[in-house]
């Protein structure tokens, strides 16, 4: 949605200024958004080789394979290199998933990967999420980011 790529853009610029501030350097950011099947393998390396995964949780982030799939391949490379750390982050409007969720939704999303996704995918909300609040004022943003 558009507010998700300007929710992406407001983090984006909040953290380069507390990165720059902190030690000195440019911090370097790529922004994940739709992508397609034959993109996966760059996807990959873009995972592999960061430090953190950043989840935007919008409103519509759970009916979209694309988003699903990073979600969940995110948490798959944390499980095998601890120190990458995810962190999702609640747009306004996200709706946790419920049970009806993981029955009827994930499975005709993603018909040959959901029993694989679903433990993965829940595992996700066993982390702290936080809010991004982007009709909050900027000092609220601060405190977010």
């Amino acid at each position: 949605s558009e507010e998700a790529v300007a929710a992406a853009w407001i983090l984006h610029s909040k953290l380069q200024e507390k990165l720059f501030q902190r030690d000195g350097q440019r911090a370097e950011f790529t922004c994940l958004f739709e992508y397609s099947e034959d993109d996966f393998p760059t996807l990959m390396q873009c995972i592999e080789s960061a430090k953190a995964v950043i989840i935007l949780l919008s409103p519509n982030s759970l009916n979209t394979w694309g988003q699903v799939s990073v979600i969940c391949q995110s948490m798959e490379v944390r499980q095998l290199n601890e120190s990458l750390v995810v962190h999702p982050m609640m747009l306004p409007g996200f709706v946790f998933p419920t049970d009806l969720y993981y029955e009827d939704v994930l499975p005709k999303l993603m018909p040959t990967y959901f029993h694989e996704f679903e433990p993965i995918l829940r595992s996700v909300f066993k982390l702290i999420v936080t809010p991004l609040s982007t009709h909050a004022s900027d000092s609220t943003l601060e405190l977010e980011v």
